[in-house]
């Protein structure tokens, strides 16, 4: 057993200032082979080393006490460091403060991750073996692989998020990162459902190097403001590439967006949003904007071959409050030769 003991004597002394704090010493405490064997001996927080192993840890492996139960111990494996991880991405997550980074080791995770702390970083290996896929699938209602709320400066990056209802949501989150993310099979149905959500006031945020494939959308921006999302690949969604309602002054750029089955980018109700440089493909129509106003589509690169059987306009009535109602308009009724549109 090893038992963490502070530096009172300094602090008693006044050679501790205000801003300063107490370092934790590690000491043996030397305990004979009958002394170990009493449960009332370990008090919680004790930090247990194993010297051989037992009870499932290996040699070496350390825990630590959280309680007594009548003739049982009941220990917690792993301190954080990287001789002796957490075995959970939430308790590690419980463990760090603003500013700190949870490092994830290669492999399966069946949790579904919840951050509460601004200044998060979560780092992964790498997108193809830091996996995270929590217990459910695609149609279990609500199942986020990784959700926050009213948070700020979290950087997410270098995972792989499979099988759930949303793989990222980010709900009234700000000023934060998601690098090179990959998210596949997720939500096949449902609004809020899809690869990457970012809603109710969710601003300023970045969406960067990721690939996102087989979902009900991309990416969703609901009534949030100022997002970038740059230099991804997101393909096969049954509805949208990407999705913007309700929103304003959004930035989508660079982005290829490739076999979608209804719209590679939709954006509906939403003001001074910028689409610029992206390669559009392979899906019934490439870009839609309903009912927004200054709305700048510049640059962008429609990969497909254009007859003149092709729609491409839709025009919508102003003033219904039912559903949308646009006419279809090819471009042989424009009657103009068939051309790639930037």
């Amino acid at each position: 057993l090893i038992r963490v003991v502070f530096q009172q004597q300094a602090a008693a002394a006044g050679r501790l200032q205000s801003v300063e704090r107490s370092v934790p010493v590690v000491v043996s405490l030397n305990w004979t082979r009958e002394y170990h064997r009493r449960i009332e001996n370990y008090q919680p927080n004790d930090q247990l080393s194993f010297h051989r192993a037992a009870a499932g840890y290996a040699k070496g492996e350390q825990a630590t006490v959280v309680r007594r139960e009548q003739d049982l111990l009941v220990v917690r494996a792993g301190n954080g460091t990287e001789r002796f991880p957490f075995k959970t991405i939430n308790k590690a997550i419980s463990r760090t403060s603003t500013g700190e980074t949870v490092y994830i080791y290669p492999g399966t995770y069946l949790e579904p991750v919840t951050i509460e702390t601004n200044g998060i970083f979560l780092i992964g290996a790498d997108s193809a073996t830091t996996i995270i896929n929590p217990s459910g699938d695609s149609t279990t209602s609500n199942l986020s692989a990784i959700f926050s709320e009213t948070t700020t400066g979290l950087i997410i990056k270098n995972l792989r998020i499979t099988d759930c209802y949303t793989g990222i949501l980010f709900d009234n989150v700000d000023s934060s990162t998601i690098e090179n993310v990959y998210i596949e099979m997720c939500g096949l149905n449902g609004f809020y459902s899809g690869g990457i959500v970012m809603r109710s006031g969710s601003d300023s945020n970045v969406i960067r190097n990721s690939y996102i494939n087989i979902q009900n959308q991309g990416i969703l921006i609901y009534e949030s403001q100022s997002n970038l999302a740059i230099n991804n690949r997101i393909s096969n969604s049954k509805n949208y590439g990407i999705h913007i309602e309700q929103s304003g002054y959004n930035y989508i750029y660079n982005n290829t967006i490739i076999n979608n089955t209804q719209k590679g980018i939709l954006i509906n109700t939403s003001i001074n949003d910028v689409i610029d440089s992206n390669s559009i493909s392979n899906g019934w129509i490439g870009l839609e904007v309903a009912l927004c106003t200054s709305i700048i589509v510049s640059n962008n690169i429609p990969e497909v071959n254009i007859t003149d059987r092709d729609y491409a306009i839709i025009f919508y009535t102003s003033g219904t409050t039912g559903r949308h109602k646009g006419v279809l308009i090819n471009y042989l009724q424009l009657e103009a030769p068939p051309k790639a549109l930037t």
